[in-house]
């Protein structure tokens, strides 16, 4: 069984427990003081707080065999978020959705969005709905022991309770503690966010936002009142007694509600079951229509093809059928349709490509056959993944390439074989994506479509 851990006992002492690296002594990276959270008084900080109501969530959402894998995963998050002095960034993000699940009038927050996912301890708190241990998402890619930076939780909310839910949070923390900075939306000529959503902000702080930033009155159209907004601010700040918080209105979310409010589809969402042959034969037959990343031409005629059945195939379809991939689409595709055994540089690596026929198209699978071929720390490959992304030839040719042949041959691979995997790296990873991303993609519009069987078209036509 999973017990209530105490990250005291394995905090370190001049030694990284997980990779066994000496630090001589000296502390590592850290973030200081984030918006209080209340406490129970039976806890001494935030982070005994935060063990506790993790392994309690745990022991309810994962089954008894599970908990030894499970439980030393919890461990591991649970002490880097200690080092990093980020419990109560974890703790705020979870205060903030508890409040508003209970005081609002049904508010629909989303799955997740972006490498929250890779954590576990996110999921157990409800902050995600993803589970990286079924999807296989390292926690590197949220938190490693090199991060210098606050880590990015945004919350995706339906259109509805988007405003109420500003609101509550300023409200919670008290309207002098939390600031909008001026709402930044979206519009067509920005390619770098859909359309479907709207992003807007707020600066939180554990005294008065004044003590750290200018702030400056201006109108909210919406409420006809005067609010005071921060208009720029030092990042520098951020961690150090003020947070940055990012609220998307999703238009999906919305959607999605108003199939689940609907006297046609009256459930919870997370009650969905994401094996439904109907639904997934919806969708082998183009009846997709509406529903975002999915009704393009591309999605439509690789789902007719592909027949995918799970959430992990719509996440690659969905992944691949996106601008400027056509290519890549057509391959797998067809190897999807060949179903050929492929020829691997080290057989070991079909443990992590096999879902993708080979091909390597997640940073998430370029975390893993890292770690699997070289043994490499979860912070190195990390890194070494950004360099590789970003085509910094120099420090992955100089610093990276070495650690991973070393770390090859030390698990007994040929160091001709490591370094041509290395330079079909070099060669791949600045085109992969974001596994965790696409797997929340998949994850509401199938959802969207389940729901959607269930309900009349007047229903719909009428949203």
């Amino acid at each position: 069984m999973i017990e209530r851990i105490n990250v005291d006992e394995l905090m370190f002492q001049g030694v990284n427990p997980f990779y066994g690296e000496s630090t001589g002594g000296r502390p590592y990276e850290y973030f200081e003081t984030f918006p209080s959270v209340h406490i129970p008084e039976q806890f001494g900080n935030e982070d005994e707080y935060l063990s506790f109501v993790v392994c309690e969530a745990a022991k309810r959402k994962y089954a008894e065999s599970q908990n030894g894998t499970i439980g030393k995963r919890i461990e591991e998050e649970l002490l880097l978020l200690k080092q990093k002095h980020l419990a109560g960034y974890i703790l705020f993000i979870w205060d903030i959705i508890s409040y508003g699940k209970e005081t609002l009038d049904s508010p629909l927050f989303g799955p997740g969005n972006g490498n929250e996912c890779c954590s576990v301890v996110n999921y157990l708190l409800g902050i995600t709905a993803i589970d990286p241990i079924e999807y296989n998402l390292p926690f590197e890619k949220f938190v490693n022991w090199k991060t210098n930076h606050v880590p990015t939780i945004d919350i995706h909310i339906d259109s509805d309770s988007h405003e109420k839910f500003k609101s509550l949070v300023i409200q919670r923390y008290g309207k002098r503690i939390a600031r909008q900075i001026w709402p930044k939306q979206t519009t067509r000529n920005n390619t770098e966010i859909p359309e479907h959503i709207s992003i807007h902000r707020l600066i939180i702080a554990d005294m008065d936002v004044d003590f750290y930033i200018p702030v400056e009155e201006r109108q909210n159209e919406k409420t006809n009142t005067i609010e005071r907004y921060v208009v720029e601010h030092d990042r520098d700040l951020i961690g150090k007694g003020v947070v940055e918080q990012r609220i998307v209105l999703d238009k999906d979310l919305s959607l999605l509600k108003c199939l689940l409010c609907s006297p046609f589809g009256m459930m919870d969402k997370d009650s969905i079951p994401l094996d439904d042959e109907d639904t997934y034969r919806a969708i082998w037959n183009g009846e997709v229509d509406g529903v975002s990343y999915m009704s393009n031409s591309r999605f439509k005629d690789a789902a007719k093809k592909c027949c995918p059945n799970s959430i992990s195939e719509l996440a690659i379809l969905i992944a691949l059928s996106m601008p400027m991939r056509q290519k890549v689409l057509e391959e797998y595709v067809r190897r999807h349709a060949e179903k050929k055994a492929v020829n691997y540089f080290i057989p070991e690596m079909s443990s992590v490509l096999d879902e993708t026929h080979g091909l390597l198209l997640y940073m998430e699978q370029l975390m893993l056959l890292t770690q699997i071929v070289s043994g490499m720390d979860g912070a190195d490959i990390e890194s070494m993944r950004k360099a590789l992304m970003k085509r910094r030839r120099e420090e992955s040719m100089n610093t990276y390439e070495p650690l991973f042949v070393d770390g090859g041959r030390g698990n007994g691979y040929p160091e001709h074989l490591l370094k041509d995997l290395y330079q079909s790296f070099w060669k791949y990873a600045a085109h992969t994506f974001s596994k965790c991303h696409y797997i929340c993609l998949a994850t509401t519009a199938y959802k969207i479509i389940y729901l959607s069987r269930r309900m009349s078209k007047s229903a719909i036509i009428s949203w």
